[in-house]
């Protein structure tokens, strides 16, 4: 993703919060409304059914795991190493087999990501 994309995503979550909050003001009239709409009527069976904050901590949650970087904290810079050399290695090839460490990078980057979502 561009870091152009991220900004937008991080705006959007922003709006989310102002548009699901005690007073919105006008110019989050409208997203406030498709909040509502979307809680009061979800369009997919896995979309919750809510207020307007309801579905915008469900929103918020669903980009939590892309605005969110699984490499913060003292093993995130040595993990992301790791996790794009296998990558790089990977490219081109049908399965790739993974040492421990390359294993346990993975794990802890996917740990991070959930929590991020708050699934756990």
């Amino acid at each position: 993703m561009a870091e152009a994309d991220l900004a937008l995503l991080a705006e959007f979550a922003d709006a989310l919060d102002r548009a699901a909050g005690p007073r919105p003001g006008p110019e989050f009239e409208g997203l406030t409304d498709a909040l509502r709409e979307i809680g009061r009527v979800p369009y997919y069976p896995w979309m919750p059914e809510g207020d307007e904050a309801t579905v915008a901590r469900w929103v918020r949650q669903a980009l939590s795991t892309v605005l969110h970087s699984p490499f913060e904290g003292p093993r995130g810079a040595a993990d992301h190493e790791t996790l794009s050399n296998v990558l790089r290695y990977a490219q081109g090839w049908e399965s790739v087999e993974v040492d421990q460490d390359e294993e346990q990078a993975a794990e802890r980057a996917l740990v991070s990501m959930m929590r991020a979502a708050g699934w756990t």
